[in-house]
């Protein structure tokens, strides 16, 4: 019996690795896709779990109700004390009386809006480095340097100085001398710029 064998082709894998490939990606995209919205979907209005204000968690809550909780729990501005020394003199400020007012609404916004934002993939890792290590959003501060001026130019009344050349003088038949006197200022534009930068941190 004769034994008769059909010549036939191997059908090639390039397309078969390459439709794998597509499938795997587009799976998962959709599992990120869902993972990212079903993690929005379930804490809708609300503050995603690890997010803190300078140090104040305020996980779980609405941007009004962490609003609030930072109000009461960040009282720097106005229990906070800036010491200004010249010498032996001492001026004492709160950061308010300098014009640096803490926003928390703006502020529980911005803690808001981690994880909601950057496009899908940066939501994504927002929203894992939040649930897993924890992200502290500092506070949004903000610094009226008109303010700080005013209470500047106030102190540099006691510490400018004018300068006063050494002279003599004639009394009738007494020479009378005059000392001289070293001329002082306070930089008033140099001293916003360092505490400005002192306020921000």
């Amino acid at each position: 019996m004769a034994t008769v064998s059909y010549p036939y082709k191997r059908a090639p894998v390039f397309p078969q690795i390459v439709a794998a490939t597509l499938s795997g990606i587009v799976l998962f995209l959709a599992i990120v896709l869902a993972w990212t919205i079903g993690y929005q979907l379930m804490y809708a209005g609300r503050i995603f779990p690890g997010v803190t204000v300078a140090g104040v968690d305020i996980s779980g809550m609405t941007p009004s109700d962490a609003a609030l909780k930072l109000n009461q729990a960040l009282s720097y501005p106005i229990g906070g004390k800036i010491l200004f020394r010249d010498g032996e003199k001492a001026w004492v400020a709160t950061p308010a009386e300098l014009g640096m007012v803490f926003d928390p609404s703006s502020s529980a916004m911005t803690a808001y809006r981690l994880g909601r934002s950057g496009g899908l993939f940066g939501a994504l890792t927002s929203q894992i480095r939040a649930g897993g290590l924890g992200v502290n959003v500092p506070p949004v501060v903000l610094f009226d340097q008109r303010v700080a001026f005013q209470y500047l130019s106030q102190i540099s009344t006691q510490i400018n100085q004018p300068v006063v050349e050494a002279s003599l003088s004639l009394n009738g038949t007494e020479i009378v001398a005059q000392p001289g006197q070293i001329g002082r200022e306070l930089k008033i534009d140099a001293t916003l710029i360092y505490l400005g930068a002192q306020l921000q941190t």
